[in-house]
């Protein structure tokens, strides 16, 4: 609720576009995906979604969260080849879209997101080991992979909580990665330690 209330009071009437992270790189906080874009909607503007850590890490469905734009980075945690990955144009915004590629087709809307791929001749191979990457993660079970994330995640945050260390939010918002706050006596601690190995290093034994 306050993630959405607080993208409500940034949206203005000049805003044309709504850019979030569907999973934060930096603290590994999962968004109200379909909420954001529901709200999007609602006032009027489009809504882009960076699933960069999405694909692999847990059970995608692009239709159901209602975007109008979805990209991600498929070599991540799917372990498709480097340099797959993949846009998702909602179909009733794609007139909107101004293609950056000039070449047969560019301008014809009847091709629908053909026009936005059409760059002579691909990458057939990285094509087939992204399929190959999608398979075997289905072969596994999503909802099983995203399980063992979330229980990695819980036992870290479970230990961590244990020894005193660190504050971060459970899994329940979380997945894979788990970004954690030092208190303020370990965090003295690690900067000691961390002087005295760099003094080590300068300086030897």
């Amino acid at each position: 609720d306050e993630i959405l209330q607080r993208i409500d009071d940034a949206i203005t009437p000049r805003t044309r576009i709504l850019f979030v992270s569907h999973i934060s790189t930096v603290t590994g906080l999962v968004l109200p995906a379909k909420a954001i874009c529901k709200l999007a909607r609602e006032r009027g503007v489009l809504s882009a979604l960076d699933g960069a850590h999405v694909p692999g890490m847990m059970r995608l469905d692009i239709r159901d969260i209602g975007c109008d734009l979805y990209t991600a980075s498929p070599h991540k945690w799917l372990q498709a080849p480097k340099g797959s990955g993949f846009l998702h144009v909602r179909e009733e915004v794609m007139p909107r879209i101004w293609n950056t590629i000039v070449t047969a087709g560019w301008d014809e809307p009847a091709l629908k997101a053909e026009r936005f791929q059409r760059i002579g001749s691909s990458n057939l191979a990285m094509l087939w080991g992204l399929r190959a990457a999608i398979a075997f993660a289905e072969q596994i079970g999503m909802d099983r992979i995203e399980r063992r994330h979330r229980a990695l995640a819980d036992y870290l945050h479970a230990q961590m909580v244990e020894r005193a260390v660190v504050e971060m939010p459970s899994s329940k918002v979380k997945l894979a990665i788990a970004n954690i706050q030092l208190n303020d006596d370990v965090e003295r601690t690690v900067a000691d330690e961390r002087d005295r190995d760099s003094g080590k290093e300068l300086f030897g034994e």
